[in-house]
């Protein structure tokens, strides 16, 4: 593979299916620099395929035919020539890349194309080249080496023949060909003599061809004789001229907005009145009088281009994460913060580096990234979409692409889970869907097995309990709440990362049972990990190879807790199975409590018709009633109680706990206030009160407190309250902390282990309970949302009215 001829060759291992990122500032060798330029002529070669060279190869071919009534000598002259051109053509590009790049400017191949001027240039000299093909004017030589008289002298055509590979540099840029991105990469991180070698090469390259045909003996022979058709052939190739120049101010409005888009169509539109008022000028008895008119919309051209970026667009809003889709593909914006967060988290990302003006870019995007197949199959694996546009001058992408010894674009990046930046799978740069889903499920392959090893496991279980044990410690001495702050943060410290060790997880899990720890690993990830997809995981894999696991009352705790009911098909199955399962009455009875438990929780949500939501409490009941039968006295295990109640007692605070669901009565009870004074609930009647579980240790607690508080100002006091009920462990903290967030409402301290909390089943914060003037329940759930601030809204203004 490419990868390995050039790793072989001591380079840093560009471009390829599934090669791992390189590095800049690679060591030089002379098999190396070898291996490069012939990777670069090969590019070169291949450059002649790509779609931004067929206008210009189009009017080469004419060129040829028109050589081959000539001598042998003037054919020859003009394919040295034109090779001559391409040579100081990318000698030129090189030159600048490099002073560019040692400057510190961030410039890679078909920088160019990043300035509007540039193309708005290109544009309205494909607009010229395109009305001389079709005859709207002649100058004597031709423009650019198109266009000419076939009777001219052979100094004429070999100037034109340099133009022309001039031109055909100029438009081959927005085009990247395989082999070229590995040895462009590589020639920008080494000396400047080998740089400039490597760009020759790829000079060469895309001469070859025509120089190669131009020397051929039989090229009379092998071409049609000149005549009559040649000057309708013309005609025809101004077309694709004209077609490149549309393209060409398409990108000038994707980078600057329609407004300047307008100003070069009209710029373009006065070009074609001048040239055709020159084209007029032959034959005519005032000649003067059309050479005036061409100048004057030639002037006009070049004063309108002038002004083109004054009517550039609003830029995007910053930090906008959606960039729309392609095909199945929801894509996001490209940011380093975005990509690396997700590598961080273990999130399968499929990142791609594109500009509007780069062909093959485009050509991929449809032919393969916009496709059924490739959508759905990212689709299916959860793998989130990033796109890096660099239609425009973007340092970032510009540092981006470097790390992986590109200078261009295309390039396209996938990281498995378990990634780095460092070992991302870099795909071909020309796909079909086919390509695309193979890279991906072999670098998913490729990560499972190197992942799944249990030392980042066990690494996390005992850093893990060295933490809890250190925390305890503090928890249980006598300092003062400063002092164990101190301790906490200088002792104990941040809590271990568990995203390597649920990884490792993952993967062995992904084995299907050929690990020997694969129970352990499921059994880490339902009990230990807190993402609903992981959990989700555990459990299943865990019911699959151990569904007799002596754990499993414990789990489920977790699971129930991660994974709400309907989060999860399969979580639903396996609460209803073990539920069900007369072969372990102790977990029979655990999962039977859970079930009737996620009954509930759907009867509270806000969103559950009513008729719905009768028949789910009608469910719960009939999951939670007798469900301790026979195993009484068993204790009923969860991670948080250390002295665990029975299942007769879990049985009755279950059953108790739905007379608090929505639709029924909260009973009266009484706390205390910060200030240490005793109040009920009662003294609430006849208000609407917002129930808030909160603590201060709590971060989504925190988050909904400018929430809170717009509810608070909102609403009028003799109708609504909020009634923030902490549990934190010691009243200090709160008092302590609203000092600078402010909670001006109604507040109670109850502690962790207050019986309120036991009683109304309150397994989590935030939960927010609203309670109508009546005492009954109209909603309960941990989440703030906007569904729960109308309903809120609703029942205040209905008790106003």
């Amino acid at each position: 593979s490419l990868d390995d001829a050039m790793a072989t060759a001591g380079t840093a291992s560009p471009a390829g299916s599934g090669g791992a990122a390189g590095t800049t500032g690679t060591t030089t060798t002379a098999s190396g620099v070898a291996t490069a330029i012939l990777f670069g002529l090969l590019g070169g070669i291949i450059l002649n395929l790509m779609p931004c060279v067929f206008p210009i190869l189009s009017m080469k071919a004419l060129g040829l035919v028109e050589l081959s009534g000539a001598d042998r000598r003037t054919a020859r002259s003009s394919g040295v020539f034109y090779t001559i051109g391409i040579l100081v053509a990318f000698t030129v590009i090189a030159v600048v890349l490099i002073v560019l790049r040692e400057a510190g400017t961030a410039a890679g191949w078909g920088f160019q194309m990043q300035l509007p001027l540039v193309n708005l240039g290109l544009g309205l000299l494909m607009v010229a080249i395109g009305l001389n093909l079709a005859g709207v004017y002649e100058f004597g030589m031709g423009l650019m080496g198109v266009g000419q008289s076939l009777t001219a002298d052979a100094g004429s055509e070999q100037r034109k023949a340099f133009l022309t590979g001039l031109l055909a540099v100029l438009v081959a840029t927005p085009c990247t060909a395989p082999f070229m991105a590995g040895a462009l990469g590589y020639a920008l991180s080494q000396p400047a003599v080998v740089a400039l070698a490597v760009f020759l090469a790829l000079g060469l390259g895309l001469a070859l061809p025509y120089l190669l045909l131009s020397f051929a003996p039989g090229l009379g022979r092998m071409l049609p004789r000149p005549g009559p058709w040649m000057a309708k052939l013309r005609a025809v190739l101004a077309f694709p001229m004209l077609a490149t120049a549309l393209w060409l101010f398409w990108i000038v409005g994707r980078q600057l907005g329609a407004s300047s888009m307008a100003v070069a169509l009209l710029a373009a539109l006065l070009l074609a009145f001048g040239l055709w008022a020159y084209g007029q000028a032959a034959g005519a008895t005032r000649r003067w009088a059309w050479h005036a008119t061409g100048v004057a919309g030639l002037v006009g051209c070049l004063v309108l281009g002038a002004q083109m970026e004054e009517y550039r667009a609003e830029p995007q809003v910053a930090g906008e994460a959606s960039a729309g889709t392609l095909g199945k593909l929801e894509l996001e914006h490209f940011s380093a913060e975005r990509v690396v967060g997700y590598i961080d988290e273990g999130q399968p990302l499929f990142v791609y580096f594109t500009a509007d003006w780069c062909l093959s870019c485009k050509a991929n995007e449809r032919a393969a990234l916009a496709t059924d197949a490739v959508g759905d199959a990212m689709t299916e694996r959860g793998i989130k979409v990033v796109e890096a546009d660099w239609t425009t001058e973007d340092p970032v992408i510009t540092e981006w692409l470097e790390m992986y010894d590109r200078v261009g674009v295309p390039l396209y990046l996938y990281f498995p889970q378990g990634s780095t930046p460092a070992t991302a799978a870099v795909l071909p740069q020309l796909l079909l869907p086919n390509i695309v889903i193979d890279a991906i499920d072999a670098a998913d392959n490729a990560a499972t097995v190197a992942l799944a090893e249990w030392g980042p496991i066990q690494t996390y279980l005992d850093l893990d309990k060295v933490w809890h044990e250190i925390d305890d410690e503090i928890a249980a001495s006598d300092a003062a709440k400063e002092e164990k702050d101190r301790r906490r943060e200088e002792e104990r410290g941040p809590h271990p990362d568990i995203g390597p060790a649920t990884a490792a997880a993952k993967a062995i899990v992904a084995l299907g049972g050929e690990h020997e720890r694969t129970v352990d690993a499921a059994a880490f990830l339902a009990e230990e990990t807190a993402n609903t997809d992981d959990v989700a995981l555990g459990a299943v894999a865990l019911l699959r190879h151990a569904p007799d696991h002596e754990d499993w009352p414990l789990l489920l705790w977790n699971v129930d807790f991660r994974v709400g009911p309907g989060d999860n098909e399969a979580v639903d199955a396996l609460f209803e199975t073990m539920a069900n399962d007369p072969t372990n009455a102790v977990r029979a009875a655990t999962a039977r409590y859970y079930l009737a438990s996620r009954y509930i929780r759907q009867v509270n949500d806000i969103g559950t018709a009513a008729e719905d939501r009768e028949k789910h409490r009608e469910a719960a009941f009939a999951a939670a009633e007798g469900l301790s039968a026979g195993v009484e006295n068993e204790p009923f295990r969860t991670r948080r109680d250390r002295d665990p109640i029975t299942l007769a007692e879990a049985q009755k605070n279950l059953l108790n706990s739905f007379s608090f669901a929505v639709g029924r009565a909260l009973p009266d009870v009484q706390a205390s206030t910060l200030d240490g004074t005793e109040e009920s609930f009662s003294a609430y009647a006849d208000q609407v009160v917002l129930l808030d579980f909160w603590a201060t240790w709590c971060g989504p607690c925190v988050k909904s407190l400018p929430k809170l508080r717009e509810l608070d100002e909102s609403l009028p006091d003799e109708r609504f309250e909020i009634l923030s009920i902490s549990v934190d462990a010691e009243l200090d903290t709160v008092t302590e902390f609203q000092v600078d967030e402010p909670m001006p409402w109604a507040n109670w301290h109850i502690g962790p282990k207050s019986d309120i909390l036991k009683t109304w089943v309150v397994r989590g914060y935030p939960t927010y309970l609203l309670v109508d003037g009546d005492g009954t329940v109209l909603a309960r759930t941990h989440d703030l949302n906007d569904d729960l601030a109308a309903l809120i809204e609703r029942t205040v203004n209905g008790m106003t009215s």
